[in-house]
């Protein structure tokens, strides 16, 4: 979105970050992270994966990022399905955490 700068972002971004934290915790975000160029990309831009029941509960789920409720960003819901890559699991145990893949 143009116009957005980066000290707006800033002010939100803790709480932009925690919210993904909790989404992640409850097992709902795959990946998330900032997009670092393209088109239409400023401050605050970024791409989220989501497991969601359908798209009307991702689009929920989107419309709660507080980037998305401060007017900073708009939330697009595309469906998506995987069809290469890999898996691997991470078990978190007291403060170590294992990965296997």
């Amino acid at each position: 979105m143009s116009g957005v700068t980066p000290g707006a972002v800033a002010e939100v971004v803790d709480e932009h970050v925690t919210w993904l934290l909790e989404l992640e915790a409850a097992g709902r975000v795959v990946l998330s992270g900032p997009l670092l160029d393209g088109p239409g990309v400023g401050p605050g831009s970024g791409v989220t994966v989501l497991r969601a029941d359908d798209a009307d509960d991702a689009a929920r789920l989107a419309g709660g990022d507080p980037f998305v409720r401060a007017g900073l960003r708009r939330s697009e819901v595309f469906r998506w399905r995987v069809n290469e890559g890999s898996v691997g699991i991470t078990v978190s145990l007291g403060t170590g955490r294992f990965h296997w893949s």
